[in-house]
């Protein structure tokens, strides 16, 4: 659908968080938004308690600036490095792994090709910027 479609990608949705923050921090809904927000703390408060901690530190958020064909690493590596950090973090969110998982998990992702594709991606940005 054209109004999913972003002009960056990975831009995170900042707008759609501050109508949480409002209602969080127990602003008087004001507008659409505001009402919804309202609405999914008594439905998803899970969800609505999440863009509202997500908002608080939209300032920690950061787009991926790499926009480049994928990398010799990245074609080679890249679907089983996502696969890997798909698994940990479903494994250690439903509690089927500890959070130690993740330090383990950051060891055998740089091992299998992440550092190399963070250098061949640091060499790109250096051509580009």
């Amino acid at each position: 659908m054209p109004g999913k479609s972003t002009v960056l990608k990975n831009s995170p949705g900042l707008d759609s968080m501050q109508a949480y923050m409002n209602v969080a921090n127990g602003n008087e809904p004001a507008s659409g938004a505001e009402i919804r927000a309202k609405a999914d703390f008594g439905t998803v408060p899970d969800m609505a308690e999440g863009y509202a901690l997500a908002g608080e530190h939209k300032d920690e958020l950061l787009s991926n600036m790499f926009n480049a064909a994928p990398t010799e690493t990245m074609a080679k590596s890249w679907e089983q490095l996502q696969t890997m950090e798909k698994q940990v973090y479903t494994n250690i969110i439903y509690g089927n792994e500890s959070i130690e998982a993740f330090d383990k998990f950051v060891e055998d992702w740089k091992a299998q090709g992440g550092d190399q594709i963070t250098q061949e991606v640091n060499a790109w940005y250096q051509t580009v910027k």
